[in-house]
């Protein structure tokens, strides 16, 4: 009789646990949320793969029921979850704006952030217009592959309308070198609207389909648009292995403008324009040609194209308009140029003296090298150069502003088409609105390179 009894309780208690599941016993209803992307400074980012790695971002969502002001609910909830990729999330916890008052629950996984929202203790009492605004912070770590989707975003309340299409999301179609053919579909809509994605071409390069960085889809296919999404166009036969940096060299930042990244060979990029106080863009240099912004570049090689100015209403690019003929200016310009001749030649024995070699395996395509970099987080890209051409040896990860990099991990990556011996190199520096390349030598060994420990 106790055992029955023992059951009995335990059936009930099943019973009253499902009755109070939102889910289980409210229809979902219309609503809408707003999705935002703000960078480091608070601007509004569009595109998210415009960023640099190691940027910080900032995402929040701001969720209501726009037709209503305040009712009596018998129960109401909420779920809303946001998967990331090419995103790391810093788990540092979701912040609530002001005044928000909030019972939740907040689910973090590898690849999604989110929380649930089952208000239960004001059953049966007038409820202000559900309005939940919350933010996270994430890290950019593959520029290449980021996408923000919203798979899940429902609200339950026990009333008699349907769900209808609900939030901002936006989709950009990337070519990757090559053309769309027909109807760019590429904007903004509704979250959950479905639109036919178009096929594309790149010379005789054979289409695979469009990428959200998981899954590939072909031309014709439906798509789903949802959260803050760039498909990028695949082809048979096409490496990115060409690493392109602008150098804006005291000009402004090019921000998202910039179109620095990875590229296969014949690619083409119209160049950027940028501003400078009292100097005119002349072009773009890649260490041989100037070319002009807004003309075509094709891309044969990793470079950093770095800017010429032109001084307005001086001589031409890095003349000096001041006149010096004055014996005073020229005294003091002496002055100043022999302060720095003995400073460069100070700092020029300091470099000879730290100057170190950069070694790479051919046995494993691992790389010791000695970096740092006081002021910013930074990853570094070790190019090899060897007569017309260069090789791409290896990428390191971030390297955060004052620590130590002594060695990169080749993963097996190695470059069959080079020998043992010694070669010019460059050392392409990019980080947050900071990029740079500096000339090193390397070592290229036909034997195993010891693992030198990185700085914690």
């Amino acid at each position: 009789m106790r055992r029955i009894k023992k059951l009995f309780i335990v059936l009930l208690s099943l019973i009253l646990i499902v009755s109070l599941a939102p889910s289980a016993l409210a229809k979902e209803t219309d609503f809408d949320y707003k999705l935002t992307v703000t960078d480091e400074n608070g601007r509004e980012v569009k595109n998210l793969r415009s960023l640099p790695a190691g940027a910080v971002i900032h995402v929040e969502v701001e969720i209501q029921r726009p037709e209503i002001d305040e009712t009596t609910y018998t129960l109401y909830g909420l779920e809303f979850r946001l998967y990331d990729i090419g995103l790391e999330y810093n788990r540092d916890g979701a912040t609530y704006r002001d005044g928000t008052s909030v019972v939740e629950t907040e689910y973090i996984f590898v690849d999604s952030v989110g929380f649930a929202y089952y208000d239960l203790d004001r059953v049966g009492m007038k409820v202000n217009n559900p309005m939940l605004a919350t933010s996270w912070s994430y890290t950019v770590t593959d520029p290449a592959s980021v996408n923000l989707t919203v798979p899940v975003a429902l609200m339950y309340i026990p009333e008699e309308e349907g769900r209808e299409l609900h939030g901002n999301a936006t989709l950009y179609l990337d070519p990757n070198g090559g053309e769309i053919v027909g109807e760019d579909v590429s904007g903004e809509y509704k979250s959950g609207t479905v639109v036919i994605l178009p096929d594309a071409s790149f010379g005789d390069h054979k289409f695979l389909g469009w990428t959200d960085g998981q899954k590939t889809y072909p031309a014709g296919a439906e798509f789903t648009v949802s959260g803050i999404v760039t498909l990028t166009a695949t082809w048979e036969g096409v490496v990115k292995n060409r690493q392109i940096i602008f150098d804006p060299n005291g000009g402004e930042p090019l921000g998202d403008k910039d179109p620095g990244g990875m590229y296969a060979d014949g690619e083409k990029i119209i160049l950027p324009t940028t501003t400078r106080d009292g100097y005119r863009l002349v072009g773009w240099n890649d260490g041989t040609d100037t070319y002009e912004p807004g003309s075509e570049y094709t891309v044969t090689n990793s470079v950093v194209l770095r800017a010429v100015w032109e001084e307005i209403g001086g001589e031409g690019p890095g003349k000096d308009t001041q006149d010096g003929s004055s014996p005073n200016i020229a005294l003091i310009l002496g002055i100043i140029a022999g302060a720095i001749a003995l400073v460069g030649c100070g700092w020029w024995m300091i470099i000879l003296w730290k100057r170190r070699w950069v070694l790479y395996s051919l046995k494993t395509g691992d790389i010791a090298l000695y970096f740092k970099d006081k002021k910013h987080t930074v990853r570094v890209a070790v190019v090899l150069k060897d007569d017309d051409k260069e090789y791409l040896l290896g990428r390191s990860g971030a390297v955060k502003a004052g620590n130590k990099l002594r060695f990169i991990y080749g993963g097996g990556n190695v470059v069959e088409d080079i020998e043992s011996g010694k070669y010019k190199g460059i050392l392409l520096i990019s980080g947050e609105d900071f990029k740079d390349g500096r000339k090193c030598r390397i070592k290229v060994l036909d034997r195993e390179i010891r693992e030198r420990k990185n700085d914690e």
